[in-house]
C-alpha cells in the first residue's frame, strides 16, 4: 500500500469507533418546526424525496418568525430548507441542507448559522464532519513533519546515490477532495447499516466508476438501500449498468420491469403516446436514425434548447434522421400544456414513469435532464449522451453518420 494510504487509513481506523441507532422502520411520517430569526413574515420552501421516490416541495408560511412541516419519507431523505425563494442556488448561505428522519425535527437558522436536532443522521454527519477535519489536520501534520525531517537529512548528505534514495522516500502529496472522498468511503465499508453511509454514497455517485459504486452500494443493509438516500443511488447505476445479475438483485421497480427490460432488443421495440393519445410504435422508424430529447417541464435547461433542437430538425428534414421529444413529466397535463405553451413542434411523446420507465432507463437516462440520445437505423443506442443541440458537435456526428450511408 501508498505510504499516504497508509497513514490515511491508519487514521480511519483509529477515528471510526462510534454506533448509531437509527430511525424506526415504516415511521414514516416527519414533522419539521423550526424558527428563522430575524424573519418574522414571508414563505419559505422545502424540498425533499417521499415515499414514492419522487423529489417534492412544500410550501409553508412564516408567523412570527416560526414555521412547519409535516410529511413522509422513507427513512432518511436528503432536504433543502429555503429561508429565502430568491436564493440562487442550493450552496446559498440561506439555504439549509438537512438529512430529515420520519421524527420530529427542530431548526433555528440565525443569519446562516443553523442549530438542527431531533435528527440521528444529522448529528452522525455533524460528528463525522468535524472529525474529518481532525484526521486532515492529522494526516497535514505527519506529512509536513516527514517532509521537514527528509529535508533535513537530504541537506546533510552529500552522497549522490543517497540523496536518490532519500528524494524516493518523499511522500506524495494528495488533494483534499481525494482525501476526503477515500475518508467518506472507508465510513460506509464500516458503517453499512447507517443511513448516513446511503447519503455519502449518493454524494459521490457521479464521481466513482460504476462498477466501484456497485460494490460500496452491495455493503449496504436493506433498510438502508430502502431508504430514498439508498434509492438515489440505485437509481443512478440501474441504467448505466450492464450486469443483469446485480439489476436482478436489486430492482428498480420490481420483477416484472426487470423481466420486460431484459426483453427488450432495441428502441424499436417500444412504444409511447403522442398529445392527442395515439399510440406511435418505434418499429415505424427503422432505417433511420433517431435523436431522442429526453425533457421535463420543470428542466430550464430543456426549455433552453427546444430552440436549438427545432432548428436542427429543420435543417436535417430531407434526411433519414427522425426528431423525438419525449418527456419525463409525471403528469400529463403538464406535459400537455408545456407542448402548447412553448409551442413545441415534431414528434412530442411522454413517459408518465419519467426516470423509472422503461424507455429512459434502457436508453441510460439518469436523474439529470436534458439528455439527447442518438440511436442508429437498427435501434441500438449510438450515445447515450450526446452533445446538446446548440453544441457544434452534434451537428459534425450527424453529418458523419450520413455521409457513411451515402
Amino acid at each position: 500500500m501508498h505510504l499516504k494510504c497508509f497513514y490515511i487509513f491508519s487514521f480511519v481506523l483509529f477515528f471510526l469507533n462510534g454506533s448509531y441507532s437509527q430511525p424506526v422502520k415504516n415511521n414514516n411520517p416527519f414533522t419539521l418546526t423550526g424558527e428563522i430569526i430575524g424573519i418574522d413574515t414571508g414563505t419559505i420552501r422545502l424540498n425533499y424525496w417521499d415515499t414514492g421516490n419522487n423529489q417534492v416541495a412544500v410550501f409553508a408560511k412564516l408567523e412570527k418568525g416560526k414555521f412547519e412541516f409535516s410529511g413522509k419519507i422513507n427513512q432518511l431523505s436528503n432536504a433543502y430548507l429555503w429561508t429565502d425563494l430568491n436564493s440562487p442556488g442550493y450552496s446559498d448561505s440561506t439555504v439549509v441542507q438537512i438529512l430529515l428522519e420520519p421524527v420530529y425535527i427542530n431548526i433555528v437558522y440565525n443569519q446562516g448559522k443553523t442549530i438542527i436536532k431531533g435528527s440521528v443522521s444529522q448529528l452522525e454527519k455533524e460528528k463525522w464532519e468535524k472529525r474529518k477535519i481532525e484526521i486532515l489536520a492529522a494526516i497535514h501534520l505527519d506529512f509536513n513533519k516527514r517532509v521537514d525531517s527528509l529535508n533535513r537529512l537530504y541537506v546533510m548528505n552529500t552522497d549522490t546515490m543517497l540523496r536518490k534514495e532519500i528524494l524516493k522516500s518523499y511522500p506524495a502529496s494528495n488533494s483534499n477532495n481525494e482525501t476526503l472522498k477515500n475518508l467518506d468511503l472507508q465510513y460506509i465499508k464500516d458503517h453499512e447499516a447507517s443511513f448516513l453511509s446511503a447519503h455519502l454514497l449518493s454524494q459521490y455517485k457521479r464521481r466513482l466508476p460504476i462498477d466501484t459504486l456497485q460494490v460500496y452500494y452491495s455493503l449496504l443493509s436493506e433498510d438502508v438501500k430502502n431508504s430514498n438516500e439508498g434509492y438515489k443511488v440505485l437509481s443512478y447505476m440501474y441504467p448505466l449498468t450492464s450486469d443483469n445479475k446485480f439489476r436482478n438483485d436489486n430492482p428498480l421497480a420490481g420483477d416484472d420491469f426487470n423481466k420486460s427490460l431484459s426483453e427488450i432488443k432495441s428502441v424499436h421495440d417500444f412504444k409511447l403516446n403522442d398529445t392527442s393519445g395515439n399510440e406511435v410504435r418505434f418499429d415505424i422508424f427503422r432505417g433511420k436514425y433517431l435523436l431522442i430529447d429526453f425533457w421535463a417541464s420543470w428542466c430550464a435547461p430543456c426549455i433552453k434548447n427546444f430552440p436549438f433542437f427545432e432548428k436542427l430538425m429543420a435543417e436535417y428534414r430531407s434526411d433519414p434522421i427522425q426528431f423525438i421529444s419525449v418527456s419525463l413529466d409525471s403528469e400529463s397535463s403538464i406535459w400537455k400544456e408545456s407542448v402548447k405553451k412553448y409551442k413545441l413542434q415534431g414528434l412530442q411523446l411522454s413517459d408518465s414513469k419519467a426516470f423509472s420507465g422503461l424507455l429512459p432507463v434502457y436508453c441510460k437516462v439518469v436523474t439529470s435532464l436534458p439528455r439527447y440520445v442518438l440511436i442508429d437505423k437498427e435501434g441500438k443506442i449510438i450515445d447515450f449522451d450526446a452533445p446538446y443541440p446548440d453544441d457544434p458537435n452534434l451537428k459534425k456526428i450527424l453529418n458523419s453518420l450520413l455521409q457513411k450511408q451515402n
